[in-house]
């Protein structure tokens, strides 16, 4: 595919997982609104609160933050093929700022052939397994209550490939995949605390790249700016930029869905 080919693929292939894990939550609901798509869920957490599939004007705009301003948290996820191209300038005059910025990459599928290091989630419970390590990771500092939500729902969402590296069959790396019109989005990369600055994550990253040559799929990823140099050694390039808007709320504390 070619760049402007592969952005727009990397993009749809986010909001597919977004919404599969929205969908996921206890309770959700998507609504399909003039203008853009949302979730609202009852647990307090954008991973069920967010919109995406974004074709704004003044009145969908409108009506989105009516969405946001009913939500504790809500996220709002502008990536590079949403309308129109002052977007962000719609959302800032709803009351919206811009709460983080990540960076949208993409890499061709390789030659590589699969090592075997990697272990599929194929049971509910290997699911849940790796949900709850890659919360462990993420959300280490939040209570066991809001932790296992977030796991549960991960596990719910079947549509996404869970995989682990294992030693002694204690899980060391993980990833979720999500395969989309020949496009492979990776999520939620993590190595366990303990075991990081040992090379894992290069090992797990090349061994899913692997996997997607296998399917002769390309591969996406979100990540922080601070991380763009490393997934470069791997092969990823920037391909465009995934901003993420609020409202401001004095008791909002803004996480990233996935």
């Amino acid at each position: 595919m070619i760049l402007d080919s592969l952005t727009a693929a990397a993009s749809d292939n986010l909001k597919y997982t977004y919404f599969e894990l929205g969908r996921s939550a206890a309770n959700a609901k998507i609504l399909n609104e003039p203008g853009f798509h949302a979730c609202v869920g009852e647990f307090e957490h954008p991973i069920c609160n967010f919109a995406a599939g974004l074709d704004l004007d003044r009145w969908s705009a409108e009506r989105l933050a009516r969405i946001a301003l009913d939500r504790a948290m809500f996220n709002v996820y502008v990536t590079p093929n949403d309308k129109p191209q002052d977007l962000g300038d719609l959302l800032s005059r709803e009351g919206f700022f811009r709460s983080y910025r990540l960076l949208q990459m993409v890499a061709d599928p390789g030659e590589v052939q699969p090592k075997g290091n990697l272990v599929r989630a194929a049971t509910r419970y290997d699911r849940l397994q790796i949900a709850l390590f890659m919360v462990d990771q993420f959300f280490n500092k939040y209570g066991q209550s809001f932790r296992e939500q977030v796991a549960e729902t991960t596990a719910r969402a079947t549509s996404l490939e869970l995989l682990s590296m294992r030693r002694d069959g204690k899980i060391l790396a993980a990833a979720m995949v999500c395969f989309t019109n020949g496009m492979a989005g990776i999520y939620n990369v993590c190595v366990d605390a303990g075991f990081r600055g040992l090379g894992l994550g290069t090992t797990l990253m090349r061994e899913i790249l692997a996997v997607c040559a296998v399917r002769n799929a390309p591969a996406t990823l979100q990540c922080d700016a601070k991380l763009e140099a490393w997934y470069r050694n791997i092969g990823f390039r920037r391909s465009g930029e995934i901003d993420v808007y609020a409202l401001p709320k004095p008791t909002t504390v803004c996480y990233n869905a996935v």
